[in-house]
């Protein structure tokens, strides 16, 4: 019998990725066997962070740029997939993606989509051990824009606890990785700025704060 290949993992391994069951449901779910999923309370602090930021910059024409950036990708979704309903031959996981993006924009504001997919790259940047990698990072950016809408939640009757509980339905591997591809291709440029903004500026006011708490120290 082999065992799970991940370092400190007893479990017996199965399939042919080398990990058991649970690591590697977490690998085609999360795109690394240790990343957790972001939920929303994470990353409200750091939408809320974009929310600020857009506030402060209210009539600076970029947020009006990413939202038309998202809707051309909208726009391409619905060209794919509009020669895959005639009948042309496709990638099943380029079709997949571009549902995603579909059903996204049915149910979804654009401002909403950019303040989330924005503030994913301020988490990465501000805390960077909550992503295992490059591609927990883009795997986590999908699910989350994913998760903004209740179409992508199926529901289930728990007996035991006596009330109705919520699943998330997840897109395969494939076509959650081409999927992250055309978001970060959307939002990545901005996202990695606005980041280095909030870094460089918060660094600033602490530099600030500790001249003052230095020159207290001179008091007599």
């Amino acid at each position: 019998m082999s065992y799970c290949k991940l370092p400190g993992c007893s479990r017996p391994a199965t399939g042919w990725s080398g990990y058991c069951n649970s690591h590697r449901s977490r690998l085609r779910r999360h795109g690394d066997v240790q990343q957790d999923g972001v939920i929303k309370a994470q990353l409200k602090p750091y939408v809320q962070a974009v929310r600020r930021r857009i506030a402060k910059n209210a009539d600076n024409p970029v947020w009006k740029t990413m939202e038309a950036r998202w809707q051309a990708l909208v726009d391409l979704a619905h060209a794919e997939l509009t020669t895959y309903r005639n009948g042309a031959p496709h990638v099943r996981q380029h079709r997949q993606a571009y549902e995603e993006v579909e059903r996204l924009a049915g149910n979804v504001e654009p401002r909403a989509v950019v303040e989330t997919a924005l503030a994913l790259y301020l988490m990465a940047d501000q805390d960077p051990r909550r992503f295992r990698s490059d591609e927990a990072f883009r795997y986590q950016l999908a699910r989350r824009l994913r998760a903004l809408t209740e179409a992508n939640r199926g529901s289930w009757y728990d007996h035991q606890a006596g009330r109705v509980k919520k699943v998330y339905r997840d897109t395969p591997p494939k076509a959650t990785d081409y999927l992250a591809d055309l978001l970060v291709e959307v939002f990545g440029a901005a996202g990695l700025y606005l980041a280095q903004l909030e870094r460089t500026q918060t660094e600033a006011k602490r530099e600030q704060a500790k001249a003052l708490w230095d020159e207290l120290q001179t008091l007599t």
